[in-house]
Order: C-alpha cells, then structure tokens, then sequence
C-alpha cells in the first residue's frame, strides 16, 4: 500500500514541477502579468478556512471571481487559463 501512494506523490510532484515550470516560462514571456498572477495566487492562498479545512490554493478562486475582495483579478485568471 505504501508503494501506491509513493508512486501517486511521485506523479503528483511531477505534475506540480510541470506546472510551476510552464508559469514561469510563461512569466518569464509576459513579465507585466506578473503583479496580476502575485494577487491571484495571494487572493487564491486567501480563501483557505482554518475551521473548515477548506478552501486555499486550489483553483476555486474562479468561482469566487463575483466577491468584491477579488475584483480586478479575472485579468490574471484569464491570463493563467490562455497558457
């Protein structure tokens, strides 16, 4: 069982290094998106609920793109969403 779960991290830590690559080459292409993605990542790390355990950096900000809070940061949603 433990040799399941260390192939799953294993794939899962290479799907995030895959992405955490494709953003930065992607900002590295667009540097004057970068303040725009900082405050989607801050207002995405944001929503995290202590109580509730839920919430935080797992792409729901999307949904949350109405809450006052959140307004300017369709512009970098949209930006991460293009790549």
């Amino acid at each position: 069982m433990a040799e399941a779960k260390n192939i799953v991290d294993a794939e899962y830590l290479k799907q995030i290094e895959g992405a955490r690559k494709d953003l930065f080459d992607l900002m590295q292409k667009n540097k004057q998106f970068t303040p725009i993605v900082l405050r989607l990542a801050f207002h995405e790390a944001g929503t995290y609920d202590a109580k509730t355990k839920t919430g935080g950096a797992n792409g729901s900000i999307r949904t949350e793109l109405n809450n006052p809070a959140n307004n300017g940061i369709k512009v970098g949603v949209d930006f991460v969403g293009e790549s």
